[in-house]
């Protein structure tokens, strides 16, 4: 886009707003509500967005720095802690989850399987929104599968289950930081 057609759109939306604000004064009634609906209007964003992110005594604010700070944040709180192993009931906690582990992998309890009947009965508890999920499918199509597709779900999972792996999309998590006003 070349610089005068730029100037001319900055123009323009300036002689509308010019034209909005005449038309809310020249209107008596409650001229203060008609504005702020319509500012609202404009400028409703979906979340609330932040641009800066204060960390001890530095702020950031490029969003790949807020990206990185972030991660590094929540990284640093699902890190599995250290262990001191001088430190005689971290010592006795971690000699007795070993003894655990160990009664548990001699059970040779098996997975209950799960049936194509459970699996339609769960689909059909499903919302039936459209979005789609990390894993990119929505609840609308799952609800549209045939049989056929369910009783090859049902084989998936049982031998996912028997082998103790899962797909790397069921161990995802997102992560929505609520942002705090006036802080």
């Amino acid at each position: 886009m070349t610089r005068e057609s730029k100037v001319d759109i900055a123009k323009h939306k300036n002689t509308q707003w010019q034209n909005f604000l005449s038309n809310i004064q020249t209107s008596y009634d409650k001229s203060d509500k008609a504005f702020w609906t319509h500012l609202s209007r404009i400028y409703k964003s979906r979340s609330l967005p932040f641009y800066k992110l204060s960390e001890g005594t530095k702020i950031i604010s490029t969003p790949e720095g807020i990206t990185n700070e972030l991660f590094q944040y929540y990284s640093e709180q699902f890190k599995v802690p250290a262990v001191d192993c001088s430190n005689e009931h971290e010592d006795q906690i971690d000699r007795k989850y070993k003894e655990l582990v160990n009664r548990l992998s001699v059970l040779n309890d098996s997975v209950e399987k799960t049936s194509t009947a459970e699996i339609t009965r769960l689909i059909k508890t499903l919302k039936p929104k459209k979005s789609a999920g990390l894993d990119s499918v929505s609840n609308f199509i799952i609800k549209k599968l045939p049989p056929s597709y369910i009783e090859c779900l049902a084989k998936c999972f049982n031998t996912w289950l028997n082998e103790c792996r899962y797909p790397d999309d069921w161990k995802i998590a997102k992560i929505i930081t609520l942002n705090k006003l006036k802080s």
